[in-house]
């Protein structure tokens, strides 16, 4: 008697095993082949499939539920954990660009010759006219110790200030605007050359500034890029927030939440293909430009680590900074439930990044400015 019951405890508990084995590896193998296609959706312009982009913003969350689904599976069905930790390693290099760990890199001390470049959105310095005295702005910006500053959705007032007090005149004798886009300016201790409008979609523009070698060494090359802008409008970035802490809520109907999302998406997904088209402008002018001329592209790309857009400058040949020598997620843009890095430094291999920062300090805007700090290889 007790050796049946032995027997039915057995099958029972091998039946159990069966059952969440199957069930585990059905989620795990969802989850990893969503992973590698939201991974995939960066090599695929969203002029040719544009759900592409949609994948593409999804990465994060679908990190974390695979993630999740192998801790789950660690637990209650370790014989098939395998598939999402294999699935998450075949992903690395797209995991490390969203989310890149350099704590072991070796430190180095910047020569004499290293150089430092901030790219930030001050998104009009919408503080600045009411709260923010121009000067203390300004003192910011010199504290950063910046050898280049591309600014983008630059206030009026800093556009055209006939004044500039002494010590940021001083600190950035060489200053260049660009009419008819969204404020793109350059302050720079080295002098500026020339500059070239590479593309432009109503007022987002990516433009090249020629600069005097810092190290007295020919030309490098700068471009400060404002990809084309999502159509979101503040109502529906407010929306969004809503759909956010109603969905967490469970109080908003499926049908309200499927046609907000919808439109949303909609609005994404179109300037994606803008942002595409100008992506592939500026990857082509990178191409055309001498193997012996350094290059730094940065700016408010309006797009994630894993998107079309900074896909199309890495096959250029060109390195994400961030990726090299930052840490973490590097959040650049939080607003409105939205926290995603957005901002970018690509270079050239003339070039070795020594640090990476987002400061999080700066208020000014609903961007945070990405300080890099180069030698010369």
């Amino acid at each position: 008697m007790a050796t049946k019951k032995t027997h039915k405890a057995k099958a029972s508990r091998g039946l159990f095993r069966t059952f969440t084995d199957t069930v585990f590896t059905a989620f795990s193998a969802v989850s990893v082949v969503l992973l590698w296609l939201c991974a995939a959706s960066a090599y695929v312009s969203p002029d040719t499939m544009l759900v592409m982009s949609a994948l593409g913003l999804a990465f994060p969350i679908v990190l974390a539920g695979t993630v999740a689904v192998f801790l789950l599976s660690l637990l209650f069905a370790p014989r098939v954990c395998w598939i999402t930790l294999v699935g998450m390693l075949l992903c690395f290099g797209s995991i490390r660009s969203y989310c890149p760990l350099n704590v072991l890199r070796d430190a180095h001390t910047p020569s004499d010759h290293a150089f430092r470049v901030m790219t930030y959105n001050g998104c009009g310095i919408k503080d600045a006219a009411d709260t923010v005295k121009l000067d203390e702005f300004l003192h910011y910006l010199d504290d950063q110790h910046a050898d280049i500053i591309c600014f983008q959705e630059g206030a009026y007032r800093l556009r055209y200030h006939s004044s500039w007090p002494a010590f940021f005149s001083a600190a950035y004798p060489y200053s260049m605007s660009v009419d008819s886009t969204t404020c793109l300016q350059i302050w720079s201790r080295h002098e500026i050359l020339r500059s070239e409008t590479i593309c432009k979609d109503g007022a987002n523009a990516a433009v090249a500034f020629w600069l005097r070698h810092p190290a007295g060494k020919g030309e490098l090359l700068v471009v400060n890029t404002h990809l084309k802008t999502n159509y979101l409008s503040v109502s529906d970035r407010e929306r969004y927030k809503q759909l956010v802490r109603e969905s967490s809520r469970l109080e908003s109907s499926f049908d309200n939440t499927f046609h907000q999302s919808k439109s949303i998406l909609g609005k994404v997904a179109r300037a994606a293909v803008i942002r595409a088209k100008m992506s592939d402008e500026i990857a082509d002018f990178v191409g055309s430009q001498p193997d012996s001329l350094p290059i730094i592209v940065c700016g408010d790309f309006n797009d994630t680590p894993i998107s079309y857009a900074c896909q199309r400058l890495k096959r250029k040949g060109l390195n994400d900074a961030f990726r090299m020598v930052g840490n973490g997620p590097g959040w650049s843009f939080n607003r409105d439930a939205i926290a995603v890095r957005i901002d970018h430094q690509f270079f050239t291999d003339h070039l070795q990044p020594l640090q990476a920062h987002i400061d999080r300090s700066a208020t000014w805007s609903d961007h945070y400015p990405l300080l890099v700090t180069y030698e010369w290889k």
